[in-house]
């Protein structure tokens, strides 16, 4: 993985409004710089030129889709928003966190691809009632929590009641619950079956 940081001449992170250099760090054994794009934009007032400028920065980056400042903010946020870039904003040396945006970065691809790969409960019978076994969700893939499967269901569609089939009531229903405004019932069918219904308060 490539992560560009825009810095000045001490090597501290600055933002886009100033004048520095950004460097691009690979990571083999140790992270390095791999290139190196002076950005500067301090005497121009113009918006479409900086914006110009802006893209020519980033399409210089080639393959490189994470980015780091001090600060990202207005046509600077949206260009790189728009070109679909990670953007970081954080303020000192990068040795102090390059490694910590990278752990994240992998996780993060991680989760997405569990998101896109996990089961959606399915309507059943009447309207906005729906219903998923997680047993069978869970069996055999190590990759997808119950969390990843049922937290963007919770938060993004519009349910009257979801039943719900596992081994044991998630721990973490009872933190995220409070905020969502949502209550569940549990029943226990057998010594490894429960039925959960949740349902809006």
């Amino acid at each position: 993985m490539e992560i560009a940081v825009f810095v000045n001449d001490n090597g501290k992170t600055i933002s886009f409004n100033e004048s520095g250099i950004i460097n691009v760090y690979s990571k083999e054994e140790e992270w390095q710089i791999t290139k190196k794009i002076p950005f500067d934009i301090t005497n121009i007032i113009d918006k479409d030129i900086i914006c110009e400028k802006m893209r020519d920065m980033a399409e210089s980056l080639d393959k490189c889709k994470v980015i780091i400042a001090s600060e990202v903010k207005g046509v600077f946020y949206t260009v790189l928003d728009c070109m679909e870039f990670d953007i970081w904003t954080i303020d000192g040396m990068p040795e102090e966190f390059l490694e910590y945006v990278f752990r994240r970065e992998q996780e993060e691809k991680i989760e997405k691809i569990s998101r896109e790969e996990a089961p959606v409960p399915i309507e059943k019978g009447q309207p906005k009632h729906y219903y998923i076994d997680l047993r069978t969700v869970m069996e055999g893939n190590e990759k997808v929590s119950s969390k990843q499967v049922l937290l963007p269901f919770f938060q993004n569609v519009k349910f009257e009641e979801l039943e719900i089939y596992c081994t044991h009531v998630p721990r973490w229903f009872e933190d995220k619950f409070k905020n969502l405004n949502l209550g569940f019932f549990a029943e226990s069918i057998s010594s490894k079956l429960v039925k959960i219904k949740v349902y809006h308060k």
